[in-house]
């Protein structure tokens, strides 16, 4: 169970026609926990005792979060600027407690035994300037260009005992991220011409340290391999045409990035997807867009995307077992070229809409190529492609009519959700554990499997 509380404060206020100021503080607390019955070692809970046993074990999480927002807009006929900061800090707390422990020693722990507690920090801190300049600027011809510049500090700090490997983790990083980003939009007569470039910057989570490295206190140092932060350098080229019957239009990506954190497959006691770092990969593809207006009451409109994900040069480090299961060592598998995990090559929608005296409907097909659950390509633990279609009803009741045309009568309307109309058995998510044999690889793979057929039904009432 988790429990969140929110706070804002907001400010708004125009100077002259051209200039405004926009101001928010905000402030957030969370508190929460889940409990699960796990075997564990006797170590895992801090006491001395050899072997294994089963306890019934809470996980806390208690967070506060405030921070303040303030930018400054100037437009005019010709040019746009914003400008603005923001500074944010998150406190986060985290603590276990074994409630219950199967030991003959149970007896002997204190009610609600604490067996470990760990805090961290997050200090978040950015400034900006955006500038949107129409350089031409008529009826049937607009040229523009923009540029966008960002400045981001984060400072993460950690301290207390880790969840993850149960030892001390005094823990400080600072990053220091300049992002910025430029293009232009040239529209003449319905058509569309974009292109950009843009370099963005992420940090690692909390997690990808906790799960990745230990601390030392002997040396001091850290054992493992410590995350590092992701850089995407994005270049974009687009093109559209709208007509009033039909648009079309496709756009040209390519995602060029230096320690990309990527899915593995594998998830922690949480149940979150654990990433880790790759240093060579991108992604690239291509946008098909189209719509279609058939009748005044009936149109359509869909996408298809082809991209292909790549990690270069990646080395996959593995334990392997003899047929006894016994540990015989580690060793690098080097892939040349893999695909990246959860990146489908082939992705694509259909949506038809119906609206007409009051009634709007819509059918959603949605098609998903094949995953790879893991980033080693590996075929026996891989989500096969699946296709969905979803329907959705809608009718307002002509209330004001039957009333005589009165306004103070509600509006009402009756919804109707259909997901998964045609019963499709598919798995959208899921995750990879393999071990190594002398002989071999054996893989586990496990998914989510989603609902086949469902129905919502619903109603709004607006006065």
């Amino acid at each position: 169970m988790y429990a969140q509380q929110n706070a804002q404060l907001a400010v708004t206020h125009r100077f002259t026609p051209q200039w405004s100021l926009n101001a928010t503080l905000h402030y957030t607390h969370g508190k929460g926990d889940y409990e699960q019955y796990k075997k564990k070692k006797y170590s895992y809970w801090g006491l001395a005792d050899s072997g294994k046993s089963y306890g019934f074990y809470q996980k806390w999480l208690e967070n506060h979060f405030a921070g303040a927002v303030v930018s400054a807009k100037y437009i005019s006929e010709q040019v746009d600027a914003q400008f603005g900061a923001a500074a944010n800090d998150y406190i986060g707390a985290h603590w276990g407690v074994l409630d219950y422990l199967k030991t003959p020693s149970a007896t002997a722990l204190p009610f609600h035994y604490e067996y470990y507690r760990n805090s961290a920090n997050k200090w978040d801190f950015n400034t900006y300037a955006k500038v949107n300049w129409r350089v031409i600027n008529k009826a049937q011809e607009k040229l523009a260009l923009y540029a966008d510049l960002q400045y981001r500090f984060i400072r993460y700090t950690m301290q207390g005992v880790s969840d993850d490997s149960m030892t001390e983790l005094p823990f400080a990083k600072d990053f220091h991220f300049f992002n910025p980003k430029a293009g232009l939009t040239y529209q003449n007569r319905g058509h569309l011409l974009s292109g950009s470039f843009a370099i963005a910057n992420r940090e690692p989570s909390r997690a990808n340290y906790t799960e990745n490295i230990i601390y030392d206190p002997s040396t001091k140092t850290y054992i493992g391999k410590m995350p590092e932060a992701e850089r995407l350098y994005d270049y974009e080229l687009g093109y559209t045409y709208a007509h009033q019957r039909f648009n079309i239009g496709v756009n040209l990506y390519f995602m060029d990035y230096d320690n990309q954190l990527v899915l593995t497959g594998r998830v922690n006691d949480v149940g979150k997807q654990s990433t880790t770092n790759v240093k060579d990969s991108y992604r690239m593809g291509m946008e098909l867009m189209a719509g279609v207006k058939i009748t005044n009451w009936f149109r359509w409109e869909g996408n298809f995307v082809l991209s292909r994900n790549k990690i270069l040069n990646y080395t996959e480090t593995i334990t392997r077992y003899d047929d006894n299961w016994e540990w015989v060592g580690e060793e690098d598998v080097f892939f040349k070229e893999t695909t990246i995990a959860f990146s489908p090559t082939i992705t694509a929608m259909s949506l038809f809409t119906f609206d007409y005296a009051g009634f709007v409907g819509t059918v959603q097909t949605n098609v998903t190529g094949k995953q790879y659950l893991d980033n080693t390509q590996n075929e026996t633990a891989a989500l096969k492609a699946y296709t969905t279609t979803n329907v959705h009803l809608e009718y307002a009741l002509p209330v004001k009519k039957w009333c005589m045309g009165k306004n103070s009568a509600p509006d009402i309307k009756l919804l109707c959700q259909i997901n998964n109309i045609f019963d499709a058995k598919y798995a959208s998510n899921g995750g990879s554990d393999c071990s190594y044999f002398q002989n071999g690889k054996a893989c586990w793979p496990w998914y989510y499997a989603q609902a086949g057929i469902n129905v919502h039904a619903g109603f709004v009432v607006r006065w």
